[in-house]
C-alpha cells in the first residue's frame, strides 16, 4: 500500500491522493497512458468510488483526459521553461506596479512561479529583441502592455515562442491574449441597478472612443436595451483621467438634469469614490438619495463609506491562466483570446428604488 504523509490528514483521502497524482503526471508525456481507477485502488487501496472521485477531478482540471480504447491518458504536462515578464520601455517597475491592476496580475504570476520553482526575471521592451536574435529555447514570454509594433514585428517572425499579452484593450491576432470581458463588467452593473427599480442611470466614463472604455459603453447599452429601458445620451459622460475634479464637474452635469439619474456606473472604482466624496460633502446620502456601483474591486472599494457595489475581475486568474499556456506543451485547450469572467460584488453603495 502507497503511504501518505501524515501531515495531509486533515484533506480528505481523495485529495490527498489527487495532490500526489497531480504532481506525478507532470514526468509523464503528453498522450501517454496514466493509472485506471483499478490500478488506484491497488496502489492506495482505496474503493472504486474514490478512485474514480480522483480521476474525475484530474479529468475536470485538464491534466487526463479519457480516451476511447486507450483509458486515461495525460493531457497537459508540464514543461521546463523560463518566464520573462516585459515591461513597456522606460517603465519602472515600482511604477507599473502602483497601479493596482497590475499589481494584482502580478501576484497571479508571482505565486505561480513561486511555488513551481520556475525561473522569473523582469526585462524592459528595450531588450526584448535581443532575446529574439539568437536560438532561443525553453522561454516564455508575458507582456504587461499593449504591442508596440517594434515587438509585434518580432513576435510575427518567431512563432515558435510562446507569448502572453497580459490584459490588453483589444485580442492581437499575433499571441495569445488573456483579459477581463470590461463589456460585461458594466452591463452586470447596470443589469443590477435595474433590477433593483432603478431606470435613469448615469454613467461616467472613460474615452468612448478609446478601446479601454468602448466594450463599457457597450454593455451599459446592453442592460439598458434588454431591459427595455430607451438611452438617453445627456446621461453618460466622459472624463480623460481619473481626476477629482473632472468627475465633480461631470456629477454636477448629471445631477443638474430635469430628470436626474438615481444610479451612477462608473468606469473604475476610483471614479465611484470621486463620486461618494461628492455625495458627502453635499450632505447627499449613498444610497438613500443616489445609488453608486464602482468597476474593479480594488482594495479601497471595500473600506468605503458605504462599502462600494462594484465588479471582480480576477485580474489575479490573468496570470495564473499566464503561467500556465507558457508551462504546458499541450495548446490545444487554450485559444487565441482568452477572456475573463467578471463577478458582480454587492455592498451598501447600492439599494432597492422606492
Amino acid at each position: 500500500m502507497k503511504s501518505l504523509s501524515l501531515e495531509s490528514k486533515k484533506e480528505p483521502l481523495w485529495k490527498r491522493i489527487y495532490n500526489e497524482l497531480s504532481s506525478e503526471v507532470l514526468q509523464y508525456q503528453f498522450g501517454e497512458r496514466f493509472y485506471t481507477a483499478e490500478e488506484i485502488c491497488r496502489k492506495y487501496r482505496v474503493s472504486p468510488i474514490t478512485a474514480n472521485r480522483v480521476l474525475t477531478e484530474m479529468e475536470r482540471d485538464g491534466k487526463v483526459q479519457k480516451v476511447k480504447k486507450k483509458g486515461t491518458v495525460v493531457k497537459n504536462v508540464r514543461r521546463k521553461m523560463d518566464v520573462k515578464l516585459v515591461l513597456p520601455a522606460g517603465a519602472l517597475l515600482t511604477k507599473v506596479l502602483s497601479n493596482p491592476r497590475n499589481m494584482e496580475i502580478y501576484s497571479g504570476i508571482t505565486s505561480c512561479v513561486e511555488k513551481l520553482g520556475i525561473n522569473f526575471a523582469i526585462v524592459s521592451e528595450k531588450y526584448f529583441s535581443q532575446f529574439f536574435a539568437g536560438d532561443i529555447k525553453d522561454v516564455g514570454f508575458l507582456i504587461l502592455s499593449e504591442l508596440s509594433p517594434f515587438m509585434r514585428e518580432h513576435i510575427t517572425k518567431r512563432q515558435d515562442i510562446p507569448i502572453v499579452l497580459l490584459n490588453p484593450a483589444t485580442p492581437e491576432p499575433s499571441c495569445v491574449s488573456i483579459r477581463v470581458d470590461r463589456k460585461k463588467s458594466t452591463y452586470l452593473l447596470v443589469d443590477y441597478l435595474i433590477s433593483l427599480g432603478h431606470r435613469r442611470i448615469g454613467f461616467l466614463n472613460g474615452q468612448t472612443i478609446s478601446p479601454w472604455f468602448l466594450p463599457r459603453f457597450e454593455g451599459y447599452l446592453q442592460a439598458l436595451e434588454e431591459n427595455g429601458i430607451p438611452y438617453d445620451p445627456n446621461l453618460v459622460k466622459e472624463t480623460e483621467v481619473e481626476i477629482t475634479q473632472e468627475d465633480e464637474k461631470k456629477i454636477d452635469e448629471m445631477l443638474s438634469l430635469s430628470s436626474p439619474p438615481t444610479a451612477i456606473v462608473t468606469a473604475s472604482d476610483y471614479r465611484a469614490i470621486n463620486i461618494l466624496n461628492y455625495c458627502h460633502r453635499r450632505g447627499m446620502k449613498v444610497p438613500d438619495d443616489l445609488s453608486i456601483a464602482g468597476d474593479d474591486n480594488i482594495h479601497e472599494s471595500s473600506l468605503t463609506s458605504p462599502p462600494l457595489t462594484t465588479v471582480e475581475r480576477h485580474l489575479k486568474k490573468i496570470g495564473e491562466k499566464a503561467i500556465e499556456y507558457i508551462l504546458f506543451d499541450n495548446k490545444e485547450g487554450f485559444p487565441m483570446d482568452i477572456v475573463i469572467t467578471p463577478e458582480l460584488v454587492i455592498r451598501q453603495s447600492t439599494k432597492e428604488r422606492r
